[in-house]
């Protein structure tokens, strides 16, 4: 049996303790920002597209060169404060994309695993029930777990144990 996950390289449970609480505290740093679109900004204010920031950078500059012309309303620092959070929030959301990658592949290998685990508990008890009808019961357990989650693999999209994922990206254009 091979399995894809080796105990010796996975966190331990204090270090993925560890990791979750590090987590919580980005996610906590994060709600300091404060923002909370409403659906008509959502849906109908300009929006950057991801290949409009160097129009916005081109912009920024320009609006420095020629501050002249502005209207007096228009703050151009306050203008290249936005543009650096843009810069900014990108590297961010790379490295989430980074992250969210390493733990997909990471979660898939273990239920990769998890499930040739299961098979091979399956498969053995079903070999020692045929000369022991002592594993009736805990066969028939497996058996009915095994349906109900081939039932519900039939009528959902959405694996139930795995939450759905959102993204809390607002939808941009270009």
């Amino acid at each position: 049996m091979a399995l894809i996950i080796s105990p010796a390289n996975s966190p331990s449970p204090q270090q993925l303790a560890d990791i979750i609480s590090n987590l919580q505290a980005v996610v906590n740093a994060a709600k300091q920002f404060g923002v909370n679109l409403s659906i008509e900004q959502r849906t109908s204010s300009y929006k950057m597209g991801a290949k409009r920031f160097s129009y916005a950078k081109t912009a920024e500059r320009l609006a420095h060169q020629y501050v002249d012309v502005m209207p007096r309303q228009f703050d151009p620092a306050t203008f290249t404060a936005t543009i650096s959070l843009i810069e900014s929030l990108q590297t961010v959301q790379s490295l989430i994309d980074q992250l969210n990658e390493r733990i997909d592949d990471t979660l898939m290998a273990a239920r990769i695993d998890a499930m040739t685990n299961t098979k091979q508990v399956h498969d053995s008890l079903r070999m020692a029930n045929n000369a022991d009808p002592a594993y009736d019961t805990a066969l028939r357990d497996l058996d009915e777990f095994n349906a109900r989650a081939s039932a519900e693999d039939t009528t959902t999209t959405t694996p139930a144990a795995t939450p759905p994922v959102t993204s809390a990206a607002p939808p941009t254009t270009n």
